[in-house]
This record gives structure tokens, C-alpha cells and sequence, in this order.
């Protein structure tokens, strides 16, 4: 804990990419996988079946290990030096992503049931979709929460827009809008459906958002808000499952 502590009190400027990077990054991330790949997947799987219902599990695995392949290109530079950093102060790092996976347990349960008690509910759209798809494709399901996300969206909104927020302005600005678009993510379908119900649980995942730009911040590291993130989405997945 007294590694921890010495840790906080560490400054050191965050890792970044260039401009060019972190502007195809987020392209590639909004119009590239949430809007395009998905177009040209559901064109693929209507093809094959004229009644489907959702993009088949082969096409959207294509779809996330080509994103994920793109991601890992476009952020190379910063996962490399990250690795390398994350290594050299491993136990620092790996206390910091203990003490936040606790905090963030806990912070995501007192606001999840304080937003139940307020608006009666329970879920959002997008973890009943989760739930739904974990019961169907579990394997895809497991590589999609725990490994892509992760990986992809640490890259896009930490590795991308909080550092290049952080070099211009202070900690909680760029934690705060880059955890705003990073929440705003997981409702991505209520802007189709004119469905906003789900909305007061935007507080949560950008809660998370926010613990996630802590991480990054304290360790200079972009692997501690990736294993973060994949631990925080592991525990729910294993919670559905068993």
C-alpha cells in the first residue's frame, strides 16, 4: 500500500499519440465499426438468410477482430510503450487496478440501485442485450465484452481523446467529456429509437469512464484501464453465465 501511495504522488506526462492516430482511431471507431462494418454485416446476412433477425455470429466475429486488428495498427505506439511501462512498475500497476476494480464494484452498486429506486429500473437495453446474446453466442459474447471492448474502446477514449483532452485542459474536463462520449456509447441505440429510458444509467458508465481516465492518469499506462475494464466486464459476464 505504501507502493500505492508513493504511486499517487508520481507525476509524469501521459503517453500519447499523434493527432493523425487518435483522429482514425475515432473515425474508424464511429463510422468505421458503429456504423459501416455493421451495414455491410447485416447486408452480408440478409444475403444468406432474407428473414434473419441479427448479423450472424461468423460476420460479427469478422467484424470485431477486423476492428480490433485496425485498433491495435492505429495504436501501436502507444500499446507498445505501455506494455513496456506497465511492466516496469508491475506490482505499483497491479495494486492501482485492485484498489479501482473494488471501488468501482461498489461505486456501480449504490448507483445502480439508487437509480432503481428512482426510475423502477432494474437494467439498461443494452445489458438485457448482453444477457440475451450470452445466452445464445456465450463464446462471442465473452470476446466481445472482455477482450474487444477493452482493448478497442481503452484505445479510442483513453489512449485517444482523454490524452489529447488532458494536454489542453485539466484532469476532470477531459475525464469528464471523454467519459461522456464513452457512456453515450452504450445508448448508441436509443438515438435510432427515440427510446431514451435508459438514460439515467448514463451515470454509471461514465462513472466508469472517469475511474478508467484515473487509471490511465496515476499509471501513465494505457494496460491498466484495459485490464480494468476487461476484470469490470468479466464480472458481469461470469455473473449472466453461471
Amino acid at each position: 500500500m505504501n507502493e500505492l501511495k508513493k504511486g499517487w504522488k508520481m507525476e509524469s506526462k501521459l503517453q500519447s499519440l499523434s493527432w493523425q492516430r487518435v483522429f482514425l482511431l475515432v473515425l474508424h471507431y464511429f463510422l468505421g465499426y458503429g456504423f459501416l462494418y455493421r451495414q455491410i454485416g447485416v447486408f452480408l446476412t440478409l444475403a444468406n438468410d432474407p428473414y434473419a433477425i441479427m448479423i450472424l455470429p461468423s460476420i460479427q466475429l469478422c467484424i470485431y477482430l477486423f476492428t480490433l486488428a485496425i485498433t491495435i495498427w492505429l495504436a501501436y505506439p502507444l500499446l507498445k510503450k505501455g506494455f513496456i511501462y506497465f511492466k516496469a512498475h508491475l506490482r505499483y500497476n497491479l495494486l492501482l487496478v485492485l484498489v479501482l476494480i473494488c471501488a468501482t464494484y461498489f461505486a456501480n452498486l449504490i448507483l445502480s440501485i439508487l437509480i432503481g429506486i428512482l426510475t423502477g429500473m432494474e437494467t439498461t437495453q443494452n445489458q438485457q442485450a448482453i444477457e440475451a446474446s450470452s445466452r445464445f453466442i456465450p463464446l462471442l459474447t465473452l470476446f466481445s465484452t472482455c477482450f474487444f471492448a477493452p482493448i478497442v474502446e481503452e484505445c479510442v477514449f483513453r489512449g485517444g481523446v482523454f490524452t489529447k483532452l488532458r494536454s489542453k485542459t485539466s484532469f476532470l474536463l477531459a475525464s469528464l467529456i471523454s467519459s461522456l462520449l464513452f457512456g453515450n456509447i452504450h445508448f448508441i441505440n436509443a438515438f435510432f429509437t427515440l427510446d431514451f429510458s435508459d438514460l439515467p444509467f448514463l451515470l454509471v458508465y461514465s462513472g466508469i469512464g472517469m475511474v478508467l481516465a484515473y487509471g490511465y492518469e496515476k499509471s501513465n499506462t494505457i494496460f491498466v484501464p484495459i485490464l480494468l475494464h476487461f476484470l469490470n466486464n468479466l464480472i458481469a459476464v461470469l455473473a449472466m453465465l453461471l
